[in-house]
C-alpha cells in the first residue's frame, strides 16, 4: 500500500518533534509550516535551528539544502533531517554546514561533561 506523501511528510515531521522533545529539546511540529511570511521549519524549536524535514526513497540534498537555507533567513540556522526509506523509526540524518559543525565541536570541547 502507497502511503500519501503529505500524511508521509507530518508523520515523519511528528517523529522528529518527539525525537527531540525525548532529548529534553523544546520542539512541536509547526502544521503551519511552509505557509505565508512566518517561521517555515517544519518542527519549530527553542534552538534558533530550520528543520527541513525529509522522509523519502531518494532525495536532491541540494535542493532540500537551498530550500532550508531559504526559510532559516538570517535569524535561525538551516539543517535538513532525512529519513530515508528502510531506516528505523527512530533514525534521521542531520545535515549542517561546515561552520555550524565547527561550532557544535568548539562547543562540546569547551564542555567536556557534556558527553561523559
Amino acid at each position: 500500500m502507497k502511503i500519501n506523501s503529505k500524511k508521509k511528510g507530518n508523520r515523519f515531521e511528528n517523529l522528529w518533534a518527539n525525537w527531540l522533545k525525548d532529548n529534553e529539546i523544546k520542539a512541536w511540529r509547526d502544521s503551519y509550516s511552509g505557509g505565508g511570511d512566518r517561521e517555515k521549519s517544519d518542527v519549530a524549536n527553542n534552538l534558533n535551528y530550520n528543520f527541513e524535514v525529509k522522509a523519502v526513497k531518494k532525495l536532491s540534498l541540494q535542493k532540500a539544502w537551498r530550500q532550508s537555507v531559504k526559510a532559516a533567513g538570517v535569524y535561525n540556522t538551516p539543517s535538513v533531517i532525512v529519513h530515508f526509506d528502510g531506516m528505523a523509526q527512530d533514525q534521521f540524518l542531520v545535515v549542517i554546514d561546515n561552520w555550524t559543525f565547527l561550532n557544535l565541536i568548539k562547543t562540546q570541547c569547551k564542555n567536556p561533561e557534556i558527553h561523559q
